[in-house]
């Protein structure tokens, strides 16, 4: 399951209890590599992004180790200084060839006196469904939307995951209705605005990546098209850069990756005209790349 995989201090872990998660310390310090949408932040109610992972030989992957590709993207709550929820769409690759959609959804508060004076971070809520197709490379789309619910006889938001894949229409395979007092919406962008140099200390609200619990080599993975839903209309990331673990912040202080991954390079549009807009791939090359670089 890929939830063994999953703990709220590393986000990925051999082993996590099936109940509620218990508050963590801690920086997570997995390899990741991905793209951020630097643009104006604004929000939205739902993103969406497609998924192609390829590995030659899936048993490089060692029996707790797996390769994930996906997204993530940040909401706040309406009251509390410090509470954020960073939510994620992903498609995991296991040592057996298996292939896992997850959802998730992450609660976090920094070190201020309204979450008790220290930094913590929650597993809110987990879904997973396993997919069977007859080419691990097969493109999966992923979708998380925000959709209005009548609870009690109120009106409430929530949290669907949906995703596609070739020969299956959009399937919903995860919901959750979140504290009231969250905003309903996503934030996308950069925090603080697009930048002509890279702000410490800002948050990449919107990204799409690839990671692993440990690193290892051979693999591809190609995301296509990271979109959002603005005024009814869907529409793709107009420019996208590069973002390494070590700066993957999707809020100051929290982050989907904790170092680099070594040996991955990117091909994309600004980085090889053959390649279409919108789509980057992925590769272990073994090779290096600039920090920051535009994808399209």
């Amino acid at each position: 399951m890929a939830r063994e995989f999953w703990d709220p201090s590393v986000l990925y872990a051999s082993s996590i209890s099936a109940g509620p998660g218990e508050l963590t310390l801690g920086q997570p310090f997995y390899p990741y590599v991905g793209g951020y949408y630097n643009s104006t932040q604004y929000r939205i109610c739902c993103v969406e992004i497609g998924v192609s992972i390829s590995m030659a030989n899936p048993q490089l992957l060692i029996p707790d180790n797996f390769l994930m590709a996906g997204m993530g993207v940040q909401s706040p709550n309406c009251c509390v200084d410090g509470w954020d929820f960073g939510w994620r769409a992903d498609v995991f690759l296991l040592p057996n060839s298996s292939l896992i959609v997850s959802g998730s959804s992450w609660e976090t508060c920094d070190g201020n006196g309204n979450c008790g004076g220290y930094m913590w971070e929650d597993l809110w809520y987990h879904t997973q469904t396993t997919l069977n197709p007859q080419n691990i490379s097969t493109p999966i789309y992923l979708r998380m939307q925000w959709e209005p619910v009548t609870v009690d006889g109120q009106p409430r938001s929530l949290v669907n995951w949906y995703y596609n894949t070739t020969g299956v229409a959009w399937t919903k395979f995860g919901s959750y209705l979140p504290d009231r007092r969250l905003g309903t919406y996503f934030d996308i962008g950069l925090s603080g605005g697009p930048a002509s140099e890279i702000p410490q200390g800002s948050a990449f609200l919107y990204q799409f990546g690839v990671a692993s619990k440990l690193p290892v080599p051979g693999w591809s993975a190609t995301l296509f098209y990271p979109s959002f839903q603005y005024q009814g209309s869907w529409r793709a990331m107009e420019r996208a850069n590069i973002v390494q673990g070590d700066f993957s912040y999707w809020k100051v202080n929290y982050r989907w990756g904790g170092r680099p991954y070594p040996g991955v390079t990117a091909r994309s549009n600004l980085l090889d005209s053959t390649i279409p807009a919108d789509i980057v791939k992925f590769s272990y090359t073994g090779g290096t790349m600039k920090d920051f670089t535009p994808l399209w």
